[in-house]
C-alpha cells in the first residue's frame, strides 16, 4: 500500500539562470531521459514522501549502494544518457528539468514512493556546494533551502531524503539517541531509527552524499536542520526573553572548539549582520566564547554520520572525531521564526552565498 505526503514549504522566487551550461554531455537517449518544462520548486513539491510510522525500508544492502552510486557518479559527470540507462536497475529514473533558462538532472524513483532519496544536479554550477535536507518532511522548510541553494545560489547539487525521518521503528545501530519520533515529541530518548539518513550510513541518501564528495573533492557540504520543534523555549535558555533566544547554530560538524572552523564562524557571522538582535541569533560550536555567553544547545552534528564519513572515519555509525573538516557546515534553524517564514528561511542561502564565494570564472566545470 503506498503510504506517502507531500513536501510542504515550497520556496519562492528562483532565479532563471545564467549563461552557457558547464556540462559536456554524452549524446543522449531521449527514449531513457524524461524531459519536462517546469517550475523545479514545484515539480519537487509534487513528490512523495514515506510517513511516520509506515515501516518502509530505508537501508539497501552494499550491492544496491554500490550501483547507485555508479548512477550518481555518471549523472554527475554529465553522462544523463549513461545514468538513465543504468538507473532501472536500482528503480530510478533520470528526469531533465528546464526552468526557464535554468537546466537541472534529478535522480527520482520510479515508483515515487517517496523512500529513496532525490539528487538535483545543477548543469550551470557557480558555487563548490552540495546542498543536504536529510529530514525535509520533519523539519519543513529545509528542502525548500536545498533547492534555492541550487537554483539561486547555483550550487553543484542537492540531496533530499525521501522517507520521513520517523518512518520505521528499527534502531539503525548508530551512536546517540532522539526523543523526536515520540507522539508527543518529548523523553523518553530512543536510538536513531534506521529512517533517519543522518543517522544510518546504509541509506542511499549517504551513498549520494558519499559519491557527490568524491567528484567533487574541494565541495562544501551544507546540511540543513531545524530545531525547536515542540519546545516553546529553547533549552539552555529559559532566564531569556524570546528577543535574546538563539535561531541558528553553525558547526563544522564536531563540537572541539580547540580546532576552530573558519567557515561556521564566517556564517555565523553573515547570519548575525542579516538576522539582527545582536550576537545571540547565530551561535558557532567552534567559537567557545559563544557557549559561555549564550548557554546554546549542542547541536553540533557530532554524531552525523555524513560529518563522520567526510573525516574519514572508517565507521561513521560508532566512530567520532577528533579533526575538523572544512568541507562540513551542520546549521541547525528554530522552527519558530526561521523555517516557518519564507523570507527569515533566506538568511541561511544569503549568508551561505556570502561565505562561500562564487568560482572566479564563472560557471564551474565537471
Amino acid at each position: 500500500m503506498r503510504v506517502h505526503i507531500t513536501l510542504f514549504g515550497l520556496f519562492t522566487t528562483l532565479a532563471l539562470g545564467v549563461g552557457c551550461e558547464s556540462i559536456q554531455t554524452q549524446p543522449e537517449d531521449t527514449e531513457s531521459i524524461r524531459k519536462e518544462r517546469a517550475d523545479l520548486g514545484e515539480w519537487i513539491e509534487s513528490r512523495h514522501h514515506a510517513v511516520p510510522d509506515s515501516e518502509v525500508r530505508v537501508p539497501v544492502d552494499a550491492g544496491v549502494a554500490e550501483r547507485f552510486s555508479v548512477v550518481v557518479r555518471l549523472l554527475a559527470g554529465g553522462d544523463a544518457a549513461g545514468a538513465a540507462r543504468a538507473s532501472a536497475g536500482v528503480g530510478y529514473e533520470v528526469v531533465e528539468i528546464r526552468d526557464g533558462s535554468s537546466r537541472y538532472w534529478l535522480l527520482s524513483e520510479v515508483d515515487d514512493q517517496g523512500v529513496g532519496p532525490l539528487v538535483v544536479i545543477s548543469a550551470s554550477p557557480e558555487r563548490d556546494l552540495i546542498a543536504e535536507a536529510p529530514h525535509p518532511t520533519f523539519e519543513v522548510g529545509t528542502g525548500a533551502q536545498a533547492i534555492e541553494l541550487v537554483a539561486v545560489a547555483r550550487a553543484r547539487a542537492a540531496i533530499m531524503a525521501g522517507a520521513h525521518r520517523c518512518a520505521s521503528s528499527n534502531p539503525s545501530g548508530c551512536d546517540g539517541k532522539t526523543s523526536v519520533c515520540n507522539q508527543p515529541i518529548g523523553p523518553p530518548s530512543r536510538p536513531y531509527p534506521d529512517s533517519d539518513v543522518a543517522h544510518s550510513p546504509s541509506s542511499l541518501f549517504h551513498a549520494a552524499h558519499q559519491t557527490l564528495t568524491d567528484v567533487w573533492p574541494d565541495a562544501i557540504v551544507a546540511q540543513l536542520h531545524g530545531m525547536g520543534r515542540g519546545r516553546a523555549v529553547p533549552k539552555g535558555q529559559k532566564t531569556r526573553p524570546p528577543q535574546e533566544w538563539t535561531w541558528f547554530i553553525v558547526s563544522g560538524g564536531e563540537d572541539s572548539s580547540a580546532s576552530g572552523s573558519p567557515l561556521s564562524v564566517r556564517v555565523r557571522d553573515a547570519l548575525r549582520a542579516s538576522a539582527g538582535g545582536g550576537d545571540v541569533r547565530a551561535v558557532s560550536c567552534q567559537d567557545p566564547r559563544d557557549k559561555r555567553r549564550f548557554q546554546h544547545r549542542n547541536l553540533c552534528g557530532t554524531k552525523n554520520v555524513q560529518s563522520r564519513e567526510l573525516f574519514g572515519q572508517r565507521n561513521a555509525c560508532t566512530s567520532g572525531t577528533s579533526a575538523m573538516s572544512p568541507r562540513f557546515l551542520h546549521v541547525e534553524q528554530r522552527f519558530d521564526p526561521v523555517l516557518n517564514d519564507a523570507l527569515a528561511r533566506k538568511l541561511v542561502v544569503e549568508s551561505l552565498m556570502d561565505a562561500i564565494p562564487q568560482s572566479a570564472s564563472g560557471t564551474l566545470l565537471r
